[in-house]
């Protein structure tokens, strides 16, 4: 062989290498949709009312990360919650890098009067030490909470259905270290 075929021979094998060997996260294509649209109470993008949480894997793929109430995307910016010990999403949150919006725009970035326009004055309002900001807006059995911070929505959550109680170790405020994700306590 000589120095030209073992040079192509080379760069073919580090070629294969690179793209072959890579593994894409089953989620990609639902990341590539430019801006799900978010409708308040019913779905974001494909993810709506009533879903199974193995609906939702399916439609996202395996989750980042999990714990015994949320499947995690951070990759997508979502949050997707469940009941625990039960099968069904009530709560999808965004945040960060996820650029949806609703039908009026409003999405991560929006501003307080954006929000104020499109939704109407809040059921809460709630000022917090830490500078955040939460407004909520709820239907019968369905709620949206806004988190913002300077002014402009930081964090979005839907709820498709309310539990009867909120859990006890849910923070209704952000931790100022990871302003955009709900805590628990």
């Amino acid at each position: 062989m000589d120095a030209p075929q073992i040079i192509s021979s080379v760069v073919m094998a580090i070629s294969i290498l690179v793209t072959g060997c890579s593994k894409r996260p089953a989620h990609s294509a639902w990341a590539l949709s430019a801006s799900p649209v978010i409708e308040p109470w019913v779905s974001i993008g494909p993810l709506h009312s009533d879903m199974t949480i193995q609906q939702v894997i399916t439609e996202l793929g395996q989750p980042e990360q999990t714990n015994n109430r949320e499947l995690l995307y951070p990759n997508l910016g979502l949050q997707v919650a469940h009941a625990v010990g039960g099968n069904v999403m009530y709560r999808v949150t965004i945040q960060r890098p996820f650029a949806g919006h609703t039908k009026d725009g409003i999405g991560i970035g929006s501003s307080r009067a954006d929000v104020i326009q499109s939704f109407g004055e809040p059921k809460f309002d709630k000022h917090f030490p830490t500078g955040f900001e939460l407004l909520t807006y709820e239907k019968p059995g369905h709620g949206v909470f806004f988190y913002l911070q300077d002014g402009k929505v930081d964090t979005m959550s839907v709820f498709f259905f309310l539990p009867a109680k909120i859990p006890s170790n849910t923070a209704l405020e952000p931790k100022a270290t990871a302003p955009s994700v709900l805590t628990e306590r």
